[in-house]
């Protein structure tokens, strides 16, 4: 899909005046939430492209109500994570023809431009062709996250059909990043396999 040496960086915020980082207020199943600036990296000739990532903070109040809709609709929490805390929902969506599996590298930063944590998303059996998936976290410091926090996101490694291992370009993915808003090190990059991992569901059955 990718014929030059480029890259290809989606993001909700374009530069570093105030007004393109404050977070938006937004509805999350009726009721208030905030979202946040997430960037995300397409490598090129990458077998897997990221097309939409949305990161939604929400408020404790807020979590705590939707909680208690889906516990009373039991229907309705199918597949999904109702944490009664705060915390930030991820929403992807991405496609891949030749991929079974992705990691996805997510990286949090607070208002001050501090690294909070990394973690991993996790999509297996087929379902990175297009269908929108979420996961939820809680990284420590989440009240710093609110209003000003921002989220970068790429394709760590991904598992083809013919059974081969696609790795990504840290190099690449830091300098990417570093230039357009986060100030990333390869320490923050720093993973092991076992840690902070969490498998995607898709959003209440529903295909995008």
């Amino acid at each position: 899909m990718f014929r030059v040496f480029s890259v290809l960086l989606a993001c909700a915020l374009t530069d570093y005046s105030s007004e393109a980082q404050i977070a938006k207020e937004v509805e999350v199943e009726g009721y208030k939430a905030y979202s946040h600036g997430i960037f995300f990296v397409n490598e090129p000739e990458g077998p897997v492209e990221i097309k939409e990532a949305q990161a939604i903070y929400v408020p404790q109040g807020s979590a705590f109500l939707i909680r208690q809709d889906a516990l009373s609709y039991p229907a309705k929490a199918h597949n999904r994570v109702y944490p009664e805390d705060a915390h930030i929902r991820i929403n992807l969506r991405a496609e891949g023809e030749d991929v079974v599996a992705a990691r996805y590298y997510i990286l949090f930063y607070n208002l001050f431009k501090e690294h909070m944590k990394s973690y991993s998303i996790i999509q297996m059996d087929g379902m990175v062709y297009g269908e929108t998936m979420e996961a939820v976290f809680t990284p420590p410091g989440l009240q710093l996250f609110q209003n000003y926090g921002v989220v970068g996101m790429f394709v760590r490694k991904a598992r083809l059909h013919d059974g081969s291992i696609w790795e990504y370009n840290e190099d690449l993915v830091i300098r990417t990043l570093a230039t357009n808003f986060i100030h990333i090190t390869k320490k923050h990059l720093e993973y092991s396999p076992d840690d902070n991992v969490v498998k995607a569901e898709k959003r209440g059955g529903e295909n995008h």
